[in-house]
């Protein structure tokens, strides 16, 4: 049954179809099943579909080799395009592939900057493995996943910042879309959050809809910009003196 509907949900995890026929599977796996399902099966086939947005696509067989290079260790000559760009090729370590909501991520050691990297798997232009193999390298963290989240919240803005939340870690982090910051706990009580933006407007525009009391841990400029912005929204509140001829 769990089959069945990652069958039906798999276009809304924006993977493209492989050379597998979904509705062909899901008829063989229908006739496997034990009668007393097959109510289940046709519900399921018939009542459940996925809602797919403008998203970017990820190829399932990109998704699929890039696993295996992390498992066989082999170096991966890769290159990327993003905007209509295409950058020069780079010679990476796969580690792990990591799904982050609808959007697909490879953590790599990139041996030419000799740094740690995340890339967005649908960006991948193109992508070969060559003959030699690799030793795993300690981990950028103690979790990938929390890793990767950390890297695509703050890693592509030249704006990032810190802020302490007072509220445990599991609430702060559902007023925020989950690729906008990343959540550390810090007690049962408080979190920091760590996000990013091309502005410092931005940020505050990001910070304050969680509607949860924060300070700015981080930087300097952006405690400035806050209070900029406060004294913005408070001549905001006040009724304009032109109204106020007519105000009762």
């Amino acid at each position: 049954m769990a089959l069945l509907a990652g069958l039906s949900s798999s276009a809304a995890m924006s993977m493209q179809p492989s050379s597998v026929d979904r509705e062909l599977l899901a008829q063989k796996l229908s006739r496997l099943l034990p009668a007393r399902h097959k109510a289940a099966v046709d519900d399921i086939n018939n009542y459940v579909a996925s809602y797919q947005s403008a998203i970017p696509t990820t190829s399932a067989r990109t998704i699929r080799d890039l696993a295996k290079y992390c498992r066989l260790r082999l170096q991966v000559k890769i290159t990327e395009s993003a905007h209509g760009h295409t950058q020069p090729a780079q010679i990476l370590e796969p580690h792990q592939v990591i799904q982050n909501d609808y959007l697909w991520y490879l953590v790599a050691w990139n041996q030419d900057a000799g740094e740690w990297q995340t890339l967005r798997i649908d960006r991948i232009g193109t992508y070969s493995p060559t003959t030699r193999h690799f030793v795993p390298r300690q981990p950028p963290g103690i979790d990938m996943a929390q890793y990767t989240a950390n890297s695509i919240a703050t890693a592509p803005y030249a704006y990032r910042v810190e802020a302490v939340f007072k509220a445990p870690a599991s609430d702060v982090a559902q007023r925020f879309p989950i690729d906008a910051v990343y959540v550390e706990p810090l007690d049962e009580h408080s979190c920091v959050v760590h996000t990013g933006a091309d502005t410092y407007e931005t940020v505050a525009v990001y910070l304050l809809a969680a509607d949860i009391p924060f300070f700015i841990r981080s930087p300097e400029a952006m405690r400035l910009k806050m209070k900029e912005s406060g004294h913005r929204l408070l001549e905001a509140a006040i009724i304009n003196p032109a109204d106020a001829i007519d105000a009762p």
